[in-house]
């Protein structure tokens, strides 16, 4: 018997979008104040130092955030719930902090690979970021299976803002990055002790330093495969920045980090994304494939309305757009700027959703793979062949070829034809009304150029969005409605 639940699938996404949002906004704004503050040559180490823990990151986490919510979720005694995540934690512990100990004897290295000797001291920081990032990271799915999510949402706003105010007080007094990164960590440290504090004063004590032997197995097991494909997808995804890290200079990297900076158009997609792959995945399960075929398009057709909208009037405003995120001083990389706005664009959907349904989360790997090789190719070719715009031409390329070959494997599995899903009068229709629109934008924009950079920005962007979701908005009022309406 079918259970005849209502879902309201667009109202919960967009409620994970604002937390999404507040660490967004957050985050933004710590780019703009150093931007502003520091040279091209310290925000440049700045950002390599971003990128060594960035990277670091997920292959030190392990896939352990995905054993936290499934262990613990388990139906198990307490005692037994206590064994697997103190054994959790613990194994991120020692692995995050023997891989710190290992960064600081390979600083020499990082140095000479990036040609920054700036590099040397900040590094002595940004060896255990990872440390305190992951082990914060852990307590996130604990929360939330103990029905504390919105202390998630607080702790965002709290540490985003915190460290907003941070960095803008310390530029103030001092533009050397260390002192940045030192303030950076010791927040890290308090964010750590907060959580740690909250959770244990309402549930069971966590050891970062008890490890049960008889389910390390199991644990690594489980959460490694997932894991790994995290850490080639961000392997994947930074590689064009080690690029232009090695053969560019830093003043270079640092526009181009910036420039290669995605924006969250994709947040509310990514947020529906969340949302509907259990049901989708509870839908195939019960074997009520029709309905999967229906919700998998409807989700498809809002993200290619929502994301394409939101790009193309980014892409009329990229100028206005690149002075008020960072400054004036990296126009020069609008280019760059534009291709990745591009790269935004075909961020509609998660590619690999049907390949997870179908349990052919292999095949995912494999394409994770073969997007990092591509990568590493292309990157190297064309930042010789077209300089530092190069590595943004190969990422594009990269990302259309795979994702089109994870499409075609999604529409195989369904046993779906492209038109059943892409309706070509639609799509043609939808692109001559955002070109359109980004002509009217254009002399909107001309009009306001008086009016200086930050109105002329809002104006026309605030004019190309609200003409696009008015002729586009019987299409949107029914896509969600179908899809708030959901009944599973």
């Amino acid at each position: 018997m079918q259970d005849n639940k209502k879902i309201n699938l667009i109202t919960n996404s967009l409620m994970l979008t604002f937390v999404q949002c507040i660490t967004l906004v957050t985050s933004m704004a710590q780019t703009k104040i150093l931007s502003l503050k520091l040279s091209m040559l310290a925000y440049g180490t700045y950002s390599q130092g971003i990128l060594i823990a960035n990277t670091v990151m997920p292959f030190l986490l392990l896939g352990m955030g995905n054993a936290v919510n499934y262990f613990f979720n388990q139906d198990q005694s307490e005692v037994n719930k206590k064994k697997y995540i103190d054994t959790i934690f613990s194994i991120v512990f020692y692995t995050n902090l023997i891989s710190g100990i290992l960064i600081l004897f390979l600083r020499d290295w990082i140095c000479r690979f990036f040609g920054n000797d700036l590099l040397g001291p900040i590094i002595l920081l940004v060896a255990f970021r990872p440390l305190m990032e992951n082990i914060i990271s852990l307590y996130q799915p604990l929360f939330i299976s103990v029905n504390m999510a919105k202390m998630i949402a607080i702790r965002n706003l709290i540490i985003g803002v915190a460290k907003v105010l941070a960095v803008g007080i310390v530029t103030e007094v001092s533009t050397d990055i260390t002192v940045i990164f030192l303030i950076l960590l010791l927040l890290d440290v308090l964010q750590l002790l907060f959580l740690r504090g909250i959770y244990e004063r309402r549930n069971q004590k966590v050891s970062y330093l008890r490890i049960s032997k008889k389910i390390v197995l199991p644990i690594l097991q489980y959460a490694f495969p997932l894991g790994l494909s995290v850490m080639v997808g961000t392997l994947s995804l930074n590689m064009d920045k080690y690029i232009v890290g090695k053969m560019l200079t830093t003043e270079e990297f640092a526009l181009y980090s910036n420039m290669a900076k995605e924006l969250p158009f994709s947040f509310v997609v990514s947020s529906l994304t969340t949302i509907i792959t259990p049901i989708l995945i509870r839908l195939k399960a019960a074997g009520r494939m029709e309905e999967v075929k229906s919700l998998w398009k409807q989700y498809i057709e809002s993200g290619i309305i929502i994301t394409w909208i939101l790009v193309a009037g980014a892409l009329v405003c990229g100028k206005e757009l690149i002075i008020f995120l960072y400054s004036e001083e990296y126009v020069g990389g609008i280019l760059i700027f534009n291709i990745y706005l591009i790269v935004s664009m075909t961020r509609v959907t998660y590619f690999g959703m049907v390949q997870t349904l179908f349990g052919e989360t292999k095949k995912i790997f494999y394409y994770s793979c073969m997007s990092l090789l591509l990568n590493c190719v292309l990157n190297y070719i064309f930042i010789i062949r077209f300089g530092i715009i190069g590595p943004a031409i190969a990422t594009l390329l990269s990302v259309v070829l795979v994702n089109g070959l994870q499409l075609r494997k999604g529409l195989q599995l369904l046993k779906l034809q492209f038109a059943n899903v892409f309706q070509l009068k639609k799509l043609f229709l939808l692109i001559s009304k955002l070109l359109l629109t980004c002509a009217a934008a254009i002399l909107v924009k001309q009009k306001c150029e008086v009016l200086g950079n930050t109105v002329d920005l809002m104006v026309t962007y605030i004019f190309f969005v609200l003409l696009m979701y008015w002729m586009e908005r019987k299409e949107i009022k029914k896509l969600f409605g179908d899809l708030n309406g959901f009944r599973l």
